[in-house]
């Protein structure tokens, strides 16, 4: 629930509707993989931005797949930004954004310090910077609905408690698809 109920609440922070243009940062992650779905139930133009190695999956609920580190050569004028990866990406997703466009801080995923590098950018295009701290119980509810009638694919990859060092080392090289979860 966690991750749909993330998507469901930032979407509305960035007042995602239909024929929205999104760019979702870290789109093949936990998050990110139920963002994008998610998006597309609204009926939003998806952009996304991940590893090579998970493009083909997330090409499945994208409207455009970008693997470039400097993805805002290839992609402009985005109304919003899910940014889930943070300071690896902010610069290049504010780069992408719209004059008044929205970008929703909904993670750092490395904890660096987030550092705007041309400031000005953000000013003179009056970009709206906001945070996405979590969800409601109401968009909780939401997510559990849209699971229960199968809009929403969960995206997992399972492991056995006593494999937890596999996770995390799967997880920080980027081999897991979604979501790692421990089970006994």
């Amino acid at each position: 629930m966690c991750p749909l109920a993330t998507a469901i609440h930032a979407s509305k922070l960035g007042n995602v509707g239909p024929g929205t243009r999104v760019l979702v940062t870290g789109a093949g992650g936990g998050v990110g993989v139920h963002t994008i779905q998610y998006l597309k139930s609204l009926d939003a133009y998806v952009i996304s931005i991940t590893s090579p190695g998970k493009a083909d999956f997330v090409a499945r609920y994208s409207d455009e797949v970008i693997t470039d580190r400097e993805f805002s050569r290839k992609v402009r004028d985005v109304d919003v930004v899910l940014e889930i990866v943070g300071a690896a990406s902010i610069n290049e997703s504010l780069r992408a954004l719209k004059r008044e466009g929205i970008l929703v801080l909904i993670g750092n995923t490395e904890g660096e310090e987030i550092r705007l590098m041309r400031p000005a950018l953000t000013v003179m295009r009056e970009h709206r910077i906001i945070g996405s701290a979590a969800y409601t119980r109401k968009e909780v509810l939401e997510a559990v609905n849209l699971l229960h009638r199968g809009v929403i694919k969960p995206v997992h990859r399972t492991y056995h408690f006593k494999d937890v060092n596999q996770a995390y080392n799967d997880l920080i090289n980027q081999r897991v698809l979604g979501r790692a979860v421990l089970v006994f």
